[in-house]
């Protein structure tokens, strides 16, 4: 059996992928910037039947008063505040001292945690969080997102890169998802929402 070995002058050849081979794109529907002290960023109102799958990207994320950042989902338009959420972190950390894993949780609780690390307030460290929401119109199952997460602890203390799990306990389609700070508000922020076309 002949092994075919492709160089870079057979990659740079390729203008253009077979019809059959699907590519997909991220279709930008909403954006918030934030850029003094806000309390909540909602995002509601945006999922269809247009797209299965979405993604928030809530980026250049400031605080006020570093603490968690939490969520909580909407239901016809309505913030839903009972003890059913539930999420998993696993995170990988790093300071001047050493680095470390982890596995932290939120049990039944009132809302969700994105990440169980501080965002900074300082205006130069910045924490990311790329937020997919599958199937939100699914009134059959539990909602259940992910989220990847880079946290920049204040005065460059802490650098983190996460992974969560998030599962709202209630067989219900959601129409949003609200995002605040659990003390204090974001002094800046920007929150993209994308369909994710297949």
């Amino acid at each position: 059996m002949a092994i075919i070995t492709l160089n870079n002058n057979s990659l740079s050849s390729v203008t253009s992928l077979p019809a059959a081979i699907a590519t997909g794109s991220l279709v930008k529907l909403a954006e918030t910037n934030v850029t003094s002290s806000t309390s909540d960023i909602v995002v509601d109102g945006h999922f269809s039947s247009t797209y299965d799958n979405y993604q928030i990207w809530l980026t250049d994320v400031v605080v006020t008063t570093p603490s968690h950042l939490k969520s909580r989902v909407y239901v016809s338009g309505s913030e839903q505040s009972g003890s059913y959420y539930y999420d998993t972190e696993h995170t990988g950390n790093g300071n001047s001292s050493n680095s470390q894993s982890s596995c932290s949780k939120t049990w039944g609780d009132s809302t969700w945690k994105i990440s169980h690390w501080y965002p900074s307030s300082n205006a130069e460290d910045i924490s990311n969080f790329i937020i997919t929401i599958n199937n939100p119109l699914d009134s059959t199952s539990n909602p259940t997102i992910t989220s990847w997460n880079t946290v920049l602890g204040n005065n460059f203390d802490n650098l983190i890169s996460g992974n969560s799990m998030l599962v709202y306990n209630q067989t219900t389609a959601i129409s949003g998802i609200k995002f605040s700070m659990n003390s204090g508000n974001f002094s800046k922020a920007n929150c993209i929402v994308y369909g994710v076309k297949n």
